[in-house]
């Protein structure tokens, strides 16, 4: 289980904008095939995992949360 903390003040279109990517992420990247992810509301948006392929999901995951629909 990889835990992403998303802030609290972001709104829940965001969150899902960033739950699609997750499921898209762990269905079609080798780095995270399979993956299961959390989302869970926290101080900041962050991603509980140490990896490099974890900072550049964290780079996706922000520009998921800023997009306009």
């Amino acid at each position: 289980m990889i835990i992403v903390r998303i802030a609290f003040e972001e709104p829940e279109s965001a969150v899902f904008r960033v739950r699609e990517l997750l499921n898209m992420t762990a269905k079609s990247n080798p780095c995270w095939n399979g993956a299961d992810f959390v989302i869970r509301r926290g101080e900041h948006t962050c991603i509980e995992h140490g990896s490099y392929d974890a900072s550049e999901l964290l780079t996706r995951i922000n520009s998921a949360l800023v997009a306009q629909n």
